[in-house]
């Protein structure tokens, strides 16, 4: 499990997670959370010191993640 800042209602079936730096999320335990929030919720964005970190989803096969970090490039760091 991870330490939360808050839960966001992005749009119908769309949750933001937010956490603090360097937080690691449990995917099992966020869609967890999600679902109890938000019955319908198919999608959970999970942002680190406000940056995107993972996007959760649910494709035709069942819930799926998403590396959504920027890739660090020299003078890009993130």
């Amino acid at each position: 499990m991870c330490r939360w800042i808050s839960w966001t209602v992005v749009d119908d079936g769309i949750l933001r997670l937010d956490m603090p730096k360097n937080n690691c999320c449990d995917m099992g335990g966020a869609i967890k959370v999600a679902e109890v929030l938000c019955p319908s919720v198919w999608r959970i964005d999970t942002y680190a010191e406000g940056k995107p970190d993972t996007m959760y989803l649910i494709d035709g096969k069942g819930w799926k993640a998403v590396d959504t970090r920027m890739v660090t490039t020299k003078g890009n760091e993130r």
